[in-house]
């Protein structure tokens, strides 16, 4: 048993250094308004709209889309450097 979980934690952690950064805020606010409305972020993370807005607003803030890219393992290219 101990044999197989350290090569699928190997496997599991290595995709996660390797995946893709979610798009940078500013790429996907198109109006430019400070805030993702559920058709600006489409696409860009991988949960759902909903679950990414945790106060509920329709909106996804800077700091809510950050939250949930890294959530999913993919941090946002503001972050990745």
């Amino acid at each position: 048993m101990r044999t197989l979980l350290i090569p699928t934690a190997f496997v599991f952690f290595a995709g996660l250094a390797l995946a893709e950064a979610a798009p940078k805020f500013e790429q996907l606010d198109v109006n430019g308004d400070g805030v993702l409305l559920p058709e600006e972020a489409e696409g860009a993370l991988s949960v759902e709209f909903s679950e990414a807005d945790t106060n509920g607003d329709g909106g996804l803030s800077r700091s809510e889309y950050a939250t949930a890219a890294k959530q999913t393992g993919r941090p946002t290219q503001d972050d990745a450097g």
